[in-house]
């Protein structure tokens, strides 16, 4: 039997959340592009990337950033944030808890609805 979604995931972030951190990307959501901004492995890029984000987040303009935290082989976190800062969605995976592609999908449709409610048009799908 497999457990709910919700206490998978719960047990994937608390796993990842307590790991230490082996690396990272930050990317841009870009209205679903995913511009890839900054990659790390070391605690000086880690911060580099840090910058980038205060950087974009305090020039006025409406943004979505996705870091993803790795701390293991197909274990880690992403962190989603917007230029609002009303709030930061956190969504962990752990290979067989839960999945990566389980993460990234939820991580995927949350910056969806928050472009929607920040007013970004959607994409054409013929584009």
């Amino acid at each position: 039997m497999k457990l709910p979604g919700w206490l998978r995931q719960w047990g994937a972030r608390f796993l990842a959340w307590r790991s230490d951190e082996i690396g990272g990307m930050l990317h841009d959501y870009a209205n679903g592009k995913w511009i890839l901004l900054a990659t790390w492995n070391t605690q000086k890029e880690s911060d580099a990337a840090i910058e980038i984000v205060d950087n974009m987040m305090n020039c006025g303009r409406d943004s979505i950033f996705i870091a993803m935290i790795k701390v293991g082989p197909s274990q880690g976190y992403f962190i989603v944030e917007d230029s609002n800062r009303s709030k930061f969605y956190l969504r962990g995976f752990w290979q067989g808890i839960y999945e990566p592609d389980e993460a990234f999908r939820d991580v995927r449709n949350y910056c969806r609805k928050l472009a929607d409610k920040m007013g970004f048009r959607r994409p054409d799908a013929n584009a």
